[in-house]
């Protein structure tokens, strides 16, 4: 492996590490859902490394393997569940030119996350369905 330009900054491979569990579990929640390339994207995850980006779990993805997935959008895939507080917490998984990018989680009130929801508590959508609580 060689060191992994994000956003003009190089990051070294020691800073890269395999998914937790719990990324697993919401990918697998997320791939749940039928959509266009999403095959493509569970190839691509095996032996992925990823790098925490921000507080809230948001993961950057370095992709070695796969063909590129022909995905309709950006996000072709996204998921809400309830924090504590019930704020909706938001999960995007991104797609740029074909390969896992980043999964995107935030607090719809940009308050910090208070729980982990469990994986099945997500309600999953195709990009462009209503997620009304």
């Amino acid at each position: 492996m060689s060191d992994h330009v994000m956003d003009g900054v190089v990051i070294p491979d020691d800073d890269w590490r395999d998914l937790t569990e719990y990324e697993w579990a919401i990918l697998n929640r997320l791939l749940e859902r039928d959509f266009p390339g999403r095959n493509e994207l569970r190839i691509q995850l095996t032996g992925c490394k990823v790098i925490r980006i921000c507080g809230d779990g948001t993961i950057k993805f370095k992709i070695e393997s796969g063909n590129a997935a022909s995905v309709t959008s950006r996000v072709p895939v996204e998921a809400v569940a309830s924090d504590a507080d019930g704020i909706p917490i938001y999960y995007l998984l991104h797609v740029v030119n074909g390969f896992v990018a980043e999964l995107e989680i935030y607090n719809a009130a940009t308050f910090d996350i208070k729980r982990t929801p469990h994986p099945d508590e997500l309600r999953v959508m195709n990009t462009g369905e209503h997620m009304s609580e």
